[in-house]
Parts: C-alpha cells; structure tokens; sequence
C-alpha cells in the first residue's frame, strides 16, 4: 500500500465550520483516502435516502438542509 501524506484542518480549523461545511470537508478527506487506496467513489445519497429507516414509520416526513422531504 502507498503512504501518502494528507494536509488535514486543525481542530480549531474544523470547529469553525458550519456543519454543512464539516460534513463536506470530511467527504472530501473520504474521497481522498479512498483515491490512495485505489477504491471506487461511492456515489452520493439523495436526500430522500439519507433519512431511510431514521424515523418511526409514523414519521413521514424528514428534515434534511432546512428542507421537508418524504421518507420511505
């Protein structure tokens, strides 16, 4: 396997994200692992399969970015 080094953010760097921010950070650090490795992308959930199986069945809706989607 080849080592490779990755310029990471502080934790102080990290902290002043917004959350929208974070999770896009550490998506991209995921991606970066994942090109050294040699493995495939995953592709991307749409929202309405991020929130699958999270809530109670009672629950129909979900909130995702400030926005309602529908949850199967």
């Amino acid at each position: 396997m080849v080592s490779k080094k990755l310029n990471l953010k502080s934790r102080e760097a990290l902290a002043e994200l917004s959350l929208h921010d974070k999770n896009a950070y550490l998506q991209e650090v995921a991606g970066l692992i994942m090109a050294v490795r040699g493995e495939e992308p995953r592709r991307s959930l749409p929202p309405e399969e991020l929130c699958r199986g999270t809530r109670p069945m009672a629950m129909s809706r979900c909130l995702i970015n400030g926005r309602k989607v529908a949850c199967r």
